[in-house]
């Protein structure tokens, strides 16, 4: 039976139960099979991403894959409604080898979004399956593909340059190729008119296999627009440096993380400053975070201000950041035990440090 009301309304319910459903999803699946008019916005977002995440543990989660699988062969309007799909294997590789996965990743032909990741151990690439390192690059080549996040494997091929290359959104933490001496001239670029479409690429744990790809990656014609950069030693700043050099006509947003990389404070500020003094006069750069761990924090107080004064300088009398309209600072309280006192207590310091954004009401708070 028809529900006797406009499509255009049902559709905005069903999405309104989709955010507020619970884990499983059981009011979509109710709305699903209450009528035909309810059934495709409901397998919408019941299909529109599949997370898999393999802990070790017996095997009898493995009989589900494999429904999986053959669901999604059998059913091509089901697996064409799902456009994120995230692998997340912490049984030590185990999952990676299920027989079902790569005929799951084939049967997804509009993949937007593709995450694969690791537990705590890295995993070889060379110890995937043939089908499903084919699996793999064949999602990476789809023309639907705008998302990718790699975490947690090495000895990558250098191929994958190829193909990150064209991916609008790059997500890289712990990666490494096998390619000691990993040269530019290994790259082949087939067709060039394909390549250089990233716009946001985030990095962590940078390796030194890893360095003259990304500089590959970011020095030619393509338009990087975020670039997040995850300080964990002196190559990731290095790297993050080079990047703002060969982008920053383009950049409109830098985020800069510190995770406890930083013992000094001063060392820390001075690098930011080095950062951003890289990019060009007058250039497009709207949004700047700056993440400041607890250690950091805990000791701004002690910190000689001409550090800040210059930075403060910088992004507000200089030609550099006309276009600069917001400084967030986040920083994290996992190991506060002052809660609100600190947030007050480092509001009232970065204030008194950084006194011409403070005015021209530029700096933004946050924190988890």
């Amino acid at each position: 039976m028809q529900p006797d009301i406009p499509p255009e309304v049902t559709d905005q319910i069903i999405d309104q139960v989709a955010l507020l459903d619970d884990i499983g999803f059981p009011d979509l699946k109710a709305c699903a099979v209450t009528c035909k008019g309810f059934l495709k916005r409901s397998r919408y977002h019941l299909f529109h991403a599949i997370s898999l995440t393999f802990h070790i543990q017996p095997l009898d989660p493995w009989v589900k894959y494999t429904s999986i699988q053959d669901t999604l062969q059998s059913s091509p309007e089901l697996a064409n409604l799902v456009h994120k799909f995230h692998l997340r294997d912490c049984s030590r590789g185990m999952f990676v080898t299920h027989p079902a996965l790569p005929g799951i990743l084939g049967a997804l032909q509009n993949i937007e979004m593709f995450s694969l990741s690791f537990g705590l151990k890295m995993y070889d690439w060379e110890n995937f399956k043939p089908d499903m390192k084919h699996a793999i690059f064949t999602i990476l080549s789809s023309p639907c593909i705008k998302s990718v996040n790699l975490r947690m494997i090495r000895n990558l091929p250098p191929v994958f340059g190829q193909l990150l290359s064209r991916i609008p959104t790059i997500h890289i933490a712990h990666i490494s190729f096998g390619v000691q001496d990993f040269q530019r001239s290994q790259l082949q670029v087939t067709k060039p008119e394909t390549w250089h479409a990233t716009k946001a690429l985030i990095i962590r744990d940078i390796t030194p296999t890893i360095l003259p790809l990304l500089d590959e990656l970011t020095s030619r014609r393509c338009k990087l627009e975020t670039l997040a950069v995850i300080i964990t030693d002196r190559e990731t700043i290095k790297l993050c440096l080079n990047i703002m050099e060969n982008h920053k006509a383009y950049l409109t947003k830098l985020d800069l993380v510190d995770l406890e990389y930083y013992r000094n404070e001063e060392d820390y500020i001075d690098d930011i400053k080095n950062i951003l003094e890289t990019a060009r006069e007058e250039n497009e750069i709207r949004d700047i975070v700056i993440c400041i761990n607890f250690d950091t924090l805990n000791s701004l107080s002690g910190y000689k201000k001409p550090g800040w004064r210059n930075m403060d300088l910088l992004l507000t009398e200089s030609r550099r950041f006309k276009q600069l309209q917001n400084v967030a600072f986040f920083y994290p309280l996992f190991r506060s035990l002052s809660g609100s006192v600190e947030v007050e207590h480092v509001k009232d310091l970065i204030a008194e440090f950084l006194p011409r954004l403070e005015k021209k009401n530029m700096i933004q708070y946050s924190y988890s």
